[in-house]
C-alpha cells in the first residue's frame, strides 16, 4: 500500500501489460489497482471483489522520462497510456497500462504529467510503438535506436503541461 503518511491522489483499477523484464515470462494483461501519490505510482494484485492486495511494482516519479497515449491499434486496447522510466542502472523500462475510458486514462495522464514536469530526465522523443521480437513496430529500430515520435506534451512556465 502506499505509505501511511503518503497522500493518494488517484487510484483505480486499470489494466497493466507484462514488462517482460525476465526473458521467459509470457506476455500478458492483468488487473491491478493502481495508487498515484506524490512520489510514486504504484500498482497492487487483487480484484474488485476483494480489494487490493500485494504490491506487485513502484514506479519512482522522479526517474519518469515520456508519459503518452499508445495508438490503440498497437495492442487491439483502447485507452492504453505508457510510462517509461529509469531503472537505478539508467536502464530503460515501458509500463503499458490501459484505463477504463478515454476520460479516466486523461485524468491519470493529466496526474502525472504535472507530477513529473520538473523531472530533469524528461525526453523529447518516444516510440509510439511496442519492442516486439527485437525491434520497435513503429521504427522496426533495435532496442537502442533513438526514439522516433516527438512527444505530444511539453513543460511550460507554469509547470504545467498543457490539457
Amino acid at each position: 500500500m502506499a505509505g501511511k503518511n503518503e497522500e493518494v491522489l488517484k487510484e483505480a483499477f486499470m489494466t497493466k501489460r507484462s514488462q517482460n523484464k525476465r526473458s521467459f515470462t509470457p506476455t500478458n494483461w492483468k488487473d491491478r489497482w493502481f495508487v498515484l501519490s506524490p512520489e510514486n505510482l504504484i500498482y497492487y494484485d487483487g480484484d474488485k471483489q476483494s480489494g487490493r492486495r500485494k504490491e506487485r511494482g513502484r514506479v519512482e516519479l522522479s526517474k519518469v522520462v515520456v508519459v503518452e497515449c499508445v495508438d490503440s491499434a498497437v495492442f487491439q486496447r483502447d485507452w492504453v497510456f505508457q510510462l517509461c522510466y529509469l531503472s537505478e542502472e539508467k536502464e530503460q523500462f515501458v509500463l503499458y497500462i490501459a484505463a477504463v475510458s478515454s476520460q479516466e486514462r486523461d485524468q491519470w495522464l493529466d496526474y502525472i504529467r504535472r507530477l513529473v514536469a520538473d523531472n530533469e530526465c524528461l525526453a523529447e522523443w518516444y516510440h509510439q510503438g511496442v519492442f516486439i521480437r527485437s525491434q520497435w513496430t513503429c521504427c522496426k529500430g533495435g532496442k537502442d535506436v533513438t526514439a522516433c515520435t516527438a512527444v505530444t506534451w511539453t513543460i511550460n512556465h507554469n509547470n504545467n503541461p498543457p490539457g
